[in-house]
């Protein structure tokens, strides 16, 4: 995966859930930044956008919302409707 790009099947899942990477949300995504790193045990069913860079610690539940770009240390979680990391976002104040 040197230059970002991955398959990911359904079918991959239950072995990589047994290494205690629950990976769903990652099964559309099909490409990350160099350098981007995620630690067991660790559960991502949120949506990942394509390309992006992601420093996932372990013992995170990213269950809901969208991440781009993001660093998450260990024990961290991201809810349903939250977006993190996107480039779309402005500040309006």
């Amino acid at each position: 995966m040197s230059d970002g790009h991955f398959t990911l099947k359904h079918a991959d899942l239950p072995a990589l859930d047994r290494s205690g990477l629950r990976l769903p949300g990652l099964v559309q995504t099909g490409r990350l930044a160099a350098g981007s790193r995620i630690e067991g045990p660790t559960s991502i069913i949120c949506t990942v956008t394509p390309g992006a860079f992601l420093d996932i610690g372990a013992f995170c539940n990213l269950s809901g919302g969208t991440v781009n770009n993001v660093r998450f240390g260990r024990y961290c979680s991201l809810a349903a409707g939250r977006s993190s990391g996107c480039t779309n976002i402005r500040p309006t104040g």
